[in-house]
């Protein structure tokens, strides 16, 4: 007899009970997928070695101005970038930076002791000062008042680089810059510490600061002081921060003809080894131009070096070797010149 009161559930209850384990096989199956695919593609990529290549890029440059290092580190092919044009200032003369009053210069040599006492607190070497330094600081301290703008690139797009290479005649070395820009009614004492503390406070100018390569230091400043019963002041601040490598003994001329030879003589910084060699570079490919070995004779690199065209904006720079590794040396920059 058949059961008339659930005629469907008599007659789907083994298709359902056939269909489980299909369906539990086939959970199965995607759980162990996804489980298993990271591993996998782990192996895939790293032990067999059949993934993305991944390129290799050498270390960009040094934000502190570290100098160039005979590396051979391998870079991956990059397209052709058009170089940046040369700033036209470079091609002129620059003007002195003006006379700075008493009140100024007190402040300069304020924001050079708290900062030199910022580094002997931590057990670090304190900072010489240098003229061409303080005149590079104090230049880029009007610049910035005369033209309104705060920071380490002018309008014209000359940066700290040029700035050095193209107002101090006798520096060979590297660089780091701290500026900073205050309106208040501090003054002396007080504007000195507003300064250096909010350098201090600020990561990559503590770095400056603090940076144990630093062997010298030039602040420059400019400002005004505005007339009248509770008077506020505008003042830009600049430090420039040099590890020396080289001291030529004369001012290198800025400008001269095609064919020119300069006489070199290079006194090294304590501490560091004498220069090997000095080029003449392009500001425009980086490219050589001319090059002169130097020979040491009683503590002093010298040599001659003839100067060649065509005329433009050059610096140069010279080869001090590795004392760490003598298959490497580094390339320091030093003055700027103009070839007419």
């Amino acid at each position: 007899m058949k059961n008339m009161n659930n005629p469907v559930s008599s007659s789907t209850s083994p298709a359902r009970s056939s269909m489980m384990p299909l369906a539990l096989f086939l959970l199965v199956l995607v759980a162990g997928f996804y489980l298993i695919r990271p591993p996998a593609l782990i192996f895939w990529h790293y032990v067999l070695g059949m993934g993305d290549d991944q390129a290799t890029f050498a270390e960009g440059a040094d934000p502190f101005g570290s100098p160039d290092k005979n590396t051979g580190a391998r870079t991956a092919a990059l397209p052709p970038m058009k170089p940046p044009p040369i700033p036209t200032v470079l091609f002129q003369g620059w003007a002195p930076a003006p006379q700075r009053p008493k009140a100024i210069t007190e402040l300069e040599e304020e924001i050079h002791a708290l900062t030199v006492h910022e580094r002997t607190r931590r057990g670090k070497t304190a900072l010489d000062t240098n003229p061409g330094l303080v005149e590079t600081a104090a230049w880029h301290s009007h610049d910035m008042f005369a033209k309104n703008y705060h920071g380490h690139v002018s309008p014209e797009g000359i940066g700290p680089g040029e700035r050095i290479g193209k107002l101090h005649r006798r520096l060979f070395g590297v660089w780091a810059e701290n500026v900073a820009f205050r309106k208040g009614p501090e003054s002396g004492q007080r504007l000195a510490a507003w300064f250096v503390q909010g350098w201090m406070n600020s990561m990559g100018h503590r770095r400056n600061i603090l940076n144990d390569g630093m062997t010298h230091l030039g602040v420059g400043c400019f400002g005004k002081k505005d007339q009248g019963a509770g008077a506020t002041g505008a003042y830009y601040c600049t430090q420039v921060f040099a590890e020396a490598y080289g001291w030529s003994e004369q001012p290198i001329p800025a400008e001269m003809p095609i064919g020119t030879e300069i006489a070199i003589r290079l006194r090294p910084e304590a501490g560091k080894p004498l220069a090997t060699r000095i080029s003449q570079v392009s500001l425009k490919n980086d490219k050589t131009l001319a090059s002169a070995n130097l020979t040491a004779r009683a503590g002093v690199a010298s040599g001659n070096l003839r100067v060649r065209g065509p005329t433009g904006a050059y610096r140069l720079s010279i080869h001090v070797p590795d004392t760490n590794d003598a298959n490497r040396y580094f390339v320091v920059s030093g003055p700027y010149i103009v070839i007419k």
